[in-house]
């Protein structure tokens, strides 16, 4: 049966390892995730993600996401030099294919839903 599931921030220990980092020029991510929702496919996703301060080089962006800082803060740089820094209870979108780079500025904890 369906279910209507609460979303908030679950216990450390609920969080698992992933990798959605792909090309880490500084530090070390540590990206770790949990998931609330996710189409049997894997086409939508809806979680938590968090991760520690590192840079990243991304070349085109792979989904449509919403983001909803928790805590912590990141900057994007995009290729056209644009910069957008977003910290605790900012939200924005990154669209499919956007490229630029991707600085988790201090430990960072996101919402999000990915298409």
């Amino acid at each position: 049966m369906p279910a209507v599931i609460p979303v908030v921030v679950p216990p450390a220990a609920d969080f698992v390892p992933c990798q959605y980092v792909e090309t880490v020029l500084d530090g070390d991510p540590q990206e770790r995730e949990y998931l609330y929702l996710s189409t049997p496919d894997g086409s939508y996703t809806v979680g938590v993600w968090e991760a520690q301060p590192y840079t990243e080089r991304i070349d085109s962006y792979a989904g449509d996401e919403f983001c909803y800082v928790i805590r912590g803060q990141v900057t994007l740089t995009g290729t056209d030099g644009t910069v957008r820094t977003f910290g605790e209870g900012s939200a924005f979108t990154v669209q499919a294919g956007w490229a630029g780079q991707w600085r988790v500025d201090k430990p960072f904890l996101k919402y999000f839903a990915l298409s």
